[in-house]
């Protein structure tokens, strides 16, 4: 059982989980649904004359709900299969179920990304509401500077304009990966039209 439950979590420590470097690991301590709040920045302070009173201000505060759940599976194992396996391929089993829990992790994290979600303003995570949807394109110097533009004019709670930078993008495999890449690596240009303005500022 120990050695089983070792190799188990070997399995699930080693298996790539690229979502940990943009997404935050919680604790929750039952199955009901919690709320996440998130509060707002501070109310802009006022100039206070001598002898002058401070005046109130109010900050304000959302929530979204997140949600416990148990994802598992059983498989049978004869006393016959135990004694007939010579080629130690049951000992394999923790370790793959180890693998398929870190595996899952990721599917559920970044389904939440392209189900696009309604988040607690009835509103869908991406949306021209929120300011976040750039035009389609090729990644180049040409959007990712409409990226950061955007990133620049999102608003707090209290609508005042918060200080933002994007620090990861995250694409498929394939052609988007590619164009990612380039974006990212340090050059030496010939001359300054070549210069690459995003290298070394996301991963």
């Amino acid at each position: 059982g120990n050695v089983a439950n070792r190799t188990l979590r070997s399995a699930y420590a080693a298996f790539p989980k690229t979502f940990e470097k943009w997404a935050r690991r919680s604790t929750i301590s039952d199955f009901r649904p919690i709320s996440r709040v998130a509060v707002s920045g501070a109310p802009e302070l006022k100039k206070v004359l001598g002898g002058a009173e401070f005046t109130y201000g109010t900050m304000g505060a959302t929530a979204e709900v997140i949600q416990l759940a148990t994802y598992g599976r059983i498989i049978s194992i004869t006393r016959q299969a135990l004694i007939n396996d010579d080629l130690d391929a049951l000992s394999r089993i923790p370790a793959a179920f180890g693998a398929r829990a870190a595996q899952l992790e990721g599917d559920i994290v970044y389904a939440i990304l392209m189900q696009n979600p309604a988040m607690a303003d009835g509103t869908d995570l991406f949306h021209a509401d929120h300011g976040n949807l750039g035009t389609a394109a090729v990644i180049g110097e040409a959007s990712l500077s409409e990226a950061y533009r955007k990133f620049a004019q999102q608003t707090g709670i209290e609508g005042r304009k918060i200080s933002i930078l994007p620090q990861y993008i995250i694409v498929p495999p394939g052609q988007r990966s590619v164009e990612a890449r380039k974006q990212v690596t340090a050059t030496t240009p010939s001359n300054t039209a070549d210069v690459n303005p995003y290298a070394g500022r996301m991963q």
